[in-house]
């Protein structure tokens, strides 16, 4: 509502593509690849071309004039083709591993920055968009034109809540720390392995330190795999975070200021939480919500993923305090040690097993197809689409609608259909009166209070009410 200039605009605050920190000596590779390999070898190798060539036409015209070549003239023949040939080799083989190192930068380069790139929310084809801005232009009841922040959206801080924050410098060290574990555990298999064989040694703390080393490194692999699996599907660490909530949205309220300052704007105007909240009560503009197809498949999958989860935790917990038994036992030299060495940990098959079940239904291709619609006050549809899973539910109807159509019953007479209709449809929002009327209005106070300027309250036409500052 209120006078207007039809300028409505969103504004993407992207982070700047950083620049790797390998990227100054790829750069450097592939100048050395463009030019001379080595200048000490190219010299080497011309003047051992040109030795063997004068050496091949010194013996032809032996054996032209005396029908033979003498003994040291073919052996420095011979010493002159071998060195040109080992020179060359040496230029090739060093232009082979230049090529190598070149390749394998580049791909630990890509993989950095895929692993550093976040894609989604409202711009899933734009990359690193940080917070975005939606601005209009309105006139408020005294005649003051203003800039107003129709909405400030943080898909990637609502994404991290989700599905949390990678730890770059943490993976890496984590990652080459699981590749040594497996080094190790495996040199301690390979020696069990041997008892087997060839019986187990007389030397009881021998024995009993390879097998109790064997367990500690094979439950150290087991935790960081479990770590490193949940690292790879958090995203890359959210910028511009603080310790004072209130300021993680200042670049995109000072990006607001500047706007409003070099539009010359009277007034930056900031919606009130209510506002917010009114635009995300669906019943305002949605008549009906239907969510069909495999629906019932998909929630057996969800739960199976949850119990699949808890028997994985419950394994694993039953493997380790048997490893610890073991090391135990073994420690103390007890008599069960014989029993405990001569089996496999009996939790083993039952970890594994749950694993197994666990990637199964985490896997997408089990997941069935589901039809999402939404129909106005006109029933019209302004969303007809399938979608393959219930994450993807939030971004079109929001997190609280999502929420309480997948938990609705089957509407009677209609197989594997869910509807939210009336009523039903006014929630959503609640948490937007928490942001637009302290989080953001509390942000650009403590921006402008050095200034001696105050945040307040304006009127704009239509009877609404917005957060104002006067510039």
């Amino acid at each position: 509502g209120g006078a207007q200039n039809n300028n409505y605009r969103e504004i993407l605050i992207q982070l700047p593509k950083g620049r790797h920190a390998d990227q100054n000596e790829l750069d450097s590779l592939l100048q050395a690849q463009k030019g001379d390999i080595s200048p000490e070898l190219t010299a080497a190798s011309a003047e051992a071309n040109k030795l063997n060539e004068e050496m091949i036409t010194t013996a032809q015209e032996f054996m032209r004039r005396d029908g033979g070549v003498p003994l040291d003239v073919e052996s420095k023949r011979i010493s002159a083709r071998d060195k040109a040939y080992s020179i060359s080799e040496e230029i090739q083989t060093r232009k082979h591993d230049l090529r190598e190192k070149i390749v394998n930068l580049q791909f630990n380069i890509d993989q950095d920055q895929r692993g550093l790139t976040y894609q989604g929310g409202h711009y899933p084809d734009v990359k690193n968009v940080a917070m975005t801005l939606r601005l209009n232009d309105r006139v408020d009841t005294e005649n003051k034109k203003g800039l107003l922040i129709e909405e400030v959206q943080d898909d990637w801080a609502s994404a991290g809540k989700d599905f949390g924050y990678k730890n770059t410098a943490e993976t890496k060290a984590l990652s080459k720390e699981l590749d040594r574990l497996e080094e190790i555990n495996n040199s301690y298999l390979k020696q069990q392995q041997e008892f087997q064989i060839q019986g187990i040694p007389e030397d009881i703390e021998f024995t009993t330190k390879v097998v109790r080393n064997y367990r500690d490194t094979l439950d150290a692999r087991y935790r960081l795999q479990e770590v490193l699996s949940k690292e790879e599907n958090s995203l890359p660490d959210r910028p511009f975070k603080a310790a004072d909530k209130s300021s993680d949205y200042n670049v995109a309220i000072k990006r607001a200021l500047v706007e409003a300052a070099n539009g010359d704007y009277d007034r930056l105007y900031l919606t009130t939480g209510q506002q917010q909240a009114d635009r995300y009560d669906l019943s305002k503009q949605i008549n009906e919500v239907r969510l069909a197809g495999d629906v019932e498949h998909n929630i057996f999958l969800k739960q199976q993923q949850k119990e699949a989860q808890n028997r994985y935790d419950k394994a694993h917990a039953n493997y380790t305090a048997h490893g610890d038994k073991a090391r135990e036992a073994m420690a103390n030299l007890s008599d069960e040690l014989p029993d405990l060495y001569s089996q496999d940990n009996p939790f083993k098959a039952e970890v594994e097993g749950a694993r197994s079940d666990l990637l199964y239904f985490n896997d997408e291709a089990h997941r069935g197809r589901i039809t999402i619609s939404a129909f106005d006050k006109n029933d019209s549809p302004v969303i007809m689409q399938t979608i393959e899973s219930f994450d993807e539910l939030p971004a079109l109807i929001g997190k609280d609608a999502a929420k309480s159509l997948v938990e609705k019953p089957f509407e009677e007479g209609m197989s594997l259909t869910r509807i939210l209709k009336g009523q039903d449809l006014s929630i959503g929002g609640e948490g937007m009166k928490q942001f637009y009327d302290q989080t953001y209005r509390n942000a650009l106070g403590k921006l402008v209070k050095p200034y001696g300027v105050k945040v307040g309250q304006a009127d704009l036409p239509s009877t609404i009410k917005a957060t104002a500052l006067d510039l």
